[in-house]
Formats: C-alpha cells, sequence, structure tokens
C-alpha cells in the first residue's frame, strides 16, 4: 500500500479557456494551411507526442486536464503545442519533433 501512487484528477480549465485555446490554435491551423503548409505531423511525430501525453500526470485520457485539449486530434496538428512545454510545435519539414525530454537527439 505504501508504493502505491496516488491518482491526482484535476479541475478541468473553464469553457471559456478551453474555446480561447481552441480558437488560437485554429488560426494557426488556418495560416498555415493560407500558407500552403502541411497542417499535419508524420506519424512518429505523433506516436512521440502521444507517449510524452501518455506518461503526463495531467493526463486524463482522451483529454488534457491542463488545457482541456481532446489529445487524439491535437497530438496530429503541427501547429499544436503542449501547455506545459512537454512538446512543442512541428516546425520542420522532416518527421523529427522538439521535445523538453530528447532536446540533443536530434
Amino acid at each position: 500500500m505504501e508504493n502505491q501512487k496516488t491518482l491526482t484528477i484535476y479541475q478541468p480549465p473553464t469553457l471559456r479557456k478551453m474555446t480561447i485555446t481552441f480558437l488560437k490554435l485554429g488560426w494557426r491551423v488556418i495560416t498555415e494551411a493560407l500558407k500552403g503548409k502541411n497542417i499535419l505531423v508524420a506519424p512518429q511525430v505523433v506516436s512521440t507526442r502521444r507517449s510524452i501525453c501518455s506518461q503526463c500526470d495531467y493526463y486524463q485520457q482522451p483529454r488534457c486536464g491542463h488545457c482541456g485539449c481532446f489529445l487524439p486530434t491535437k497530438t496530429l496538428i503541427r501547429a499544436a503545442e503542449c501547455p506545459i512545454n512537454k512538446w512543442s510545435v512541428d516546425s520542420r519539414v522532416d518527421s523529427k519533433i522538439s521535445t523538453k525530454a530528447n532536446q540533443g537527439a536530434y
């Protein structure tokens, strides 16, 4: 019993905060699409992002307990970023991703 991990349930963000987050990301996606850029990331990036999220304390499948985003969708979007900086916008053309966990690995 002493070694059990305590499960913390975080209070979800307000609807207002989630709406603002969604609109900001939507604007970035539209801007990128209008520039002719790919708005989705490579499957390897999706996998890395989802792996990072699944190990996070805020992870409340299928949502992020910090920003309230639906992670199966958010992890697909190139312009998306983790609200607590565990992974960032994938601005590169290749399939590599910048993360706090593996900086310098590429």
